[in-house]
């Protein structure tokens, strides 16, 4: 029985393909809800400016991170062309 809505060693019905994502949307997501949380904190604590600061980097590493690999994705495209 499959653990998901596709059964994924068959192909799909209407043909196409299907690809894993890989969670960096996610972490980017996830990250900048916690720049959004910890700057609405840092109103009231002063020493939060510095987790801020901490949460903002780790947000611009996931975005680079997401765009290393949609190069990678669209280089790849090219040479199975």
């Amino acid at each position: 029985m499959p653990a998901g809505v596709f059964d994924r060693s068959k192909p799909l019905p209407t043909g196409g393909t299907l690809e894993q994502a890989d969670g960096t949307a996610w972490m980017g997501f996830y990250c900048l809800t916690m720049l959004d949380i910890a700057l609405e904190l840092a109103q009231h604590y002063d020493r939060i400016y510095e987790v801020c600061t901490v949460v903002r980097v780790h947000a611009e590493h996931v975005g680079h991170c997401e765009q290393v690999l949609r190069a990678l994705r669209a280089d790849r495209r090219r040479h199975e062309q």
